[in-house]
């Protein structure tokens, strides 16, 4: 039979290396996934400026084809003038929202990067504590197997007419 000293210091020491590892492994988890979502940020920023350009783009065919029709139509200049404003105030909400949407899915992405980080931390953390009651636990082991018990114990058992047994 093995010394149970050495039993619950082994043990100990390959519970306390576990948790450290798990507690590495969260934390390394967490700070790769918080730069993926950084990189899934990035690249949404960037569609802003490509969503704009088409938004441009369809602006610019849409005012070429107005113009078309209003130099086919014979409109009054008045009519001519509220077409080509009436285009640009959409075409200005359109910008607006491509750029707060884009802008605000990017913080979005950001966030969860930064809440997947933070999880990582808290599991690395929680690791130090899960390795710590495993030296404690040891120690609590080793402790009682020191002590000896002197003597014997005696027990008496008696049945129901009073008789030890």
């Amino acid at each position: 039979m093995c010394d149970p000293i050495s039993v619950a210091v082994v043990g100990a020491g390959i519970g306390v290396a576990g948790s450290l590892k798990s507690g590495q492994a969260a934390k390394k988890a967490g700070k790769q996934t918080q730069a993926s979502y950084e990189r899934s940020a990035k690249d949404r920023l960037e569609k802003i400026t490509f969503d704009l350009g088409r938004a441009d783009r369809n602006y610019r065919q849409g005012v070429g084809e107005s113009l078309a029709n209003i130099g086919q139509s014979g409109i009054s200049r008045t009519s001519f003038y509220d077409v080509l404003a009436d285009g640009a105030s959409e075409f200005a909400i359109e910008k607006k929202n491509i750029t707060d949407t884009g802008n605000n899915e990017a913080r979005q992405l950001r966030e969860q990067g930064s809440l997947a980080y933070q999880s990582g931390k808290d599991a690395q953390t929680a690791s130090y504590f899960s390795a710590a009651g495993k030296v404690a636990s040891a120690g609590v082991t080793i402790a009682g197997s020191q002590f000896q018990p002197v003597g014997t114990w005696q027990t008496t058992t008696r049945n129901a007419s009073g008789q030890i047994f």
